[in-house]
């Protein structure tokens, strides 16, 4: 009796077995014709360091639009000195989340210039108003080393005026105590955009 019961579960656990094995090697086999397909500079972005880089390299992109023009521009609002020291106490830290070393005070120091709270152009937000916003950001090839990584992405901008503009940006980034962060950064028109 208890060979009767023991069959069937020993059976299924090995049918179990075999179904995961050929599971794996599918999704194995999927994977490796995928990277071999797409290049292995586009595939290190599924890695879990792809992953924090490419929400940093989107989050630069739009810096100048997220943390650089206060959110009233964008509802033709005034803002007052207390609101605007808060924006820029805010923008310094998130700083922080893309940036470091020599970029990293250099962007504060254009975050202090921007979003001055003594300098308010008598409550006109729309003085703070970005030439452009970001339509789309596409991620390009992510090339890794040991603590350092360089990535490319491109960027489609979209006037205040509706032209389009197509950028095209290379990214260095270390890896920081805090995470990957970019220490420089090259941006260019792609051709037939830009002034």
């Amino acid at each position: 009796m208890m060979e009767a019961t023991a069959s069937p579960t020993t059976y299924a656990r090995r049918t179990s077995r075999t179904t995961r094995r050929v599971m794996l090697a599918l999704v194995a086999a999927l994977v490796l014709g995928w990277t071999g397909w797409r290049g292995y500079k586009h595939v290190m972005w599924w890695t879990p360091a792809g992953h924090e880089i490419a929400r940093v390299v989107q989050g630069t992109v739009g810096v100048n639009e997220t943390l650089l023009t206060p959110p009233q521009a964008y509802r033709n609002r005034r803002i007052t000195a207390a609101e605007m020291s808060a924006l820029l106490r805010a923008a310094q830290g998130k700083l922080a989340d893309y940036y470091t070393g020599s970029l990293l005070r250099g962007q504060r120091q254009i975050a202090a210039m921007t979003l001055k709270p003594k300098d308010l152009h008598w409550g006109k937000t729309n003085a703070w108003m970005t030439w452009g916003r970001v339509d789309w950001v596409h991620l390009g090839e992510l090339t890794m080393l040991p603590g350092s990584a360089t990535a490319t992405a491109s960027a489609e901008v979209r006037s205040n005026m509706g032209y389009i503009d197509r950028m095209d940006y290379t990214f260095h980034l270390v890896d920081t105590s805090s995470g990957w962060r970019i220490d420089r950064e090259e941006s260019e028109y792609q051709p037939g955009y830009g002034p």
